[in-house]
């Protein structure tokens, strides 16, 4: 009777155990922010803002684990991906050369003795995308012994993402342009998925590891591409300022932007 009494009793209690929901848990991880979709850039859609790199990833994330395999968590986020200059210079001046020379053909009044266009050496510099949101993650647990275990979780929730603000200079002999974009604003709903692993220190203090990818389309309102120039040529035995403007309206859009971020951090369970 006693045998059978004590059997009963442990495995209630590892029945019991098993069900007990867990502690509450805060985390914080930082990392890089590999781009992903449009960001990485995509010849055939200027709106790529040319190219992004790799930039840094920032989560804080609270939650809960119910019973020892489940749990439901709510993450606050930011990261940035610089532009590559590099590349926006090479679509500057690719691109708009050309169309300043398309304006000049069309310059009403043009003089028959209207040479072309100097060559044209652009800079281009961008700000970096910034991006902050929220997400809430069910995810499911997985002990590997008394330290480990790993998380497998679905994301969803909103970013607001910051398109970035490009600035770029065009220098030829006698001639100088610039084109301005502003930086704009958009908001979407954001998916994804990610995996956990965290290595319990001591009691309540955890190492953990990341890594999660984030995807969202959001919106962006119209807005105007400033591009002006200016050239000085002689004409007529005087020196003359050509003015070319080129201004270009940008109606509404969606842009897919994205990250596969890699983080590394601290937890707390209490």
């Amino acid at each position: 009777m006693k045998i059978r009494f004590a059997l009963a009793f442990l495995l209630g209690s590892l029945a019991a155990q098993a069900q007990a929901p867990a502690k509450f848990f805060v985390k914080v991880a930082l990392g890089p922010a590999m781009p992903a979709a449009e960001l990485t850039g995509n010849a055939e859609d200027v709106r790529t803002a040319a190219y992004a790199k790799t930039g840094t990833y920032l989560g804080l994330t609270v939650g809960r684990e119910f019973t020892r395999w489940f749990g439901v968590s709510a993450s606050v986020f930011g990261w940035t991906n610089p532009v590559n200059n590099q590349k926006l210079t090479e679509l500057t001046q690719a691109n708009y050369t050309d169309a300043f020379n398309q304006v000049l053909a069309n310059f009403p009044n043009r003089p028959a003795n209207l040479p072309p266009l100097p060559a044209v050496t652009w800079a281009a510099d961008a700000e970096a995308w910034r991006f902050l949101g929220a997400y809430v993650s069910p995810f499911v647990v997985g002990r590997l012994g008394e330290r480990f275990a790993v998380e497998g979780r679905l994301n969803a929730g909103f970013v607001n993402a910051a398109y970035p603000a490009i600035t770029a200079t065009g220098v030829g002999t006698n001639f100088q342009a610039s084109v301005l974009t502003n930086r704009l604003r958009g908001n979407g709903f954001l998916y994804g998925g990610g995996l956990g692993l965290r290595f319990r220190v001591q009691d309540g203090f955890h190492l953990v590891a990341n890594l999660d990818a984030l995807r969202a389309q959001p919106q962006f309102p119209a807005s105007t591409v400033e591009a002006r120039g200016s050239w000085v040529i002689p004409l007529n035995g005087q020196n003359v300022t050509i003015p070319l403007l080129l201004d270009q309206p940008r109606t509404a859009f969606s842009q897919t932007v994205g990250t596969l971020a890699a983080t590394a951090g601290v937890g707390i369970f209490f």
